[in-house]
C-alpha cells in the first residue's frame, strides 16, 4: 500500500460521490407570425449548487471540480 504522507502523490484516493439536480423550463407558442413558431427554453445545471467533483487527472496533480449553478436561456424560431 501507499505511504501514508498525504503529499504523496502516489497514494490511492478517492472521490466523494455525488448527486446532481438538473430542470427544465420549456414554452412554445406557435404561429407567432404567418407559419413560425417560438419556442423558449431556460436550462438549469446544478439547481442545488453543491460542490461535487468530476473526476482526478495525474492522480491527485488535477482534481476536476464541477460548474456551479448555471442557467442557460434560449429562443427559437422554426419556420415552415
Amino acid at each position: 500500500m501507499g505511504s501514508s504522507n498525504p503529499a504523496n502523490c502516489q497514494t490511492p484516493f478517492e472521490l466523494p460521490g455525488f448527486v446532481r439536480m438538473d430542470a427544465a423550463l420549456y414554452y412554445r407558442k406557435q404561429e407567432v407570425f404567418a407559419k413560425t413558431n417560438l419556442l423558449a427554453a431556460v436550462n438549469f445545471t446544478n439547481l442545488l449548487d453543491q460542490r461535487y467533483f468530476t473526476g482526478a487527472q495525474n492522480f491527485r496533480e488535477i482534481v476536476y471540480t464541477g460548474a456551479r449553478l448555471t442557467v442557460i436561456g434560449s429562443l427559437k424560431f422554426e419556420f415552415f
